[in-house]
């Protein structure tokens, strides 16, 4: 069975979080997992954030393309909702991933921790691609083996979870090892979080793991 926690928090810098997630079970051994990041510069990128993730698990037992076109189309180009979106589907041993943007995903898998997230556009400049754009396909991985977890979060968590854009192993399996305890909280986790690093974005977090 796979077991899942999740939390969110806006920032103290903003007036509203503008970061969305949803999950949904679609079997015992099979999950559902997305996060969308709205575009701080975007009107309305908190209510695109929430339909493109809405409408991505509605379509969720179509597939993963099939779920990113549900929440494309919801948004219709207008980029005054611009958001990001990675979406994953975690079935026994393989996962399906798909990303629109810097919301990482990581996973634990045969011991490993991999990260699955768009590369940087250049080496001096990271424009984000939105859900919005033209060019929104996602980029895909597929991977298989051991999967023991699935983290998804915001990009304002990359920072603590990732280093020089690789997955930051110490602070992912003590995450891990507290959700596995049965001791970790998410939104407890992401106010202290904001409390010792004063985070400057929205942060979201998604933990899925293989249970008992």
């Amino acid at each position: 069975m796979i077991e899942c926690l999740f939390g969110s928090r806006g920032s103290r810098f903003h007036h509203e979080n503008q970061d969305a997630f949803g999950l949904k079970s679609c079997s015992a051994d099979t999950v559902f997992l997305g996060v969308s990041d709205g575009a701080g510069s975007a009107s309305d990128s908190a209510l695109g954030s929430t339909l493109s993730v809405e409408s991505a698990v509605s379509s969720a037992d179509l597939g993963l393309l099939p779920a990113f076109q549900a929440a494309s189309d919801v948004l219709s180009g207008d980029r005054n909702k611009a958001c990001t979106l990675s979406l994953v589907i975690w079935s026994n041993d393989s996962l399906s991933i798909g990303v629109v943007g810097d919301s990482p995903v990581v996973a634990l898998i045969d011991g490993t921790w991999h990260l699955f997230t768009e590369p940087p556009s250049s080496e001096f400049i990271n424009e984000t691609r939105f859900l919005t754009y033209s060019n929104n396909h996602p980029l895909c991985f597929e991977a298989s083996g051991n999967v023991e977890a699935v983290f998804v979060f915001s990009d304002g968590l990359s920072s603590l979870l990732l280093s020089e854009n690789h997955p930051y192993d110490p602070a992912l399996n003590g995450i891990l090892s507290r959700a596995k305890a049965g001791s970790l909280d998410i939104d407890s986790l992401l106010a202290w979080l904001d409390q010792e690093h004063t985070l400057a974005d929205d942060v979201t977090l998604i933990v899925a793991y293989a249970g008992e």
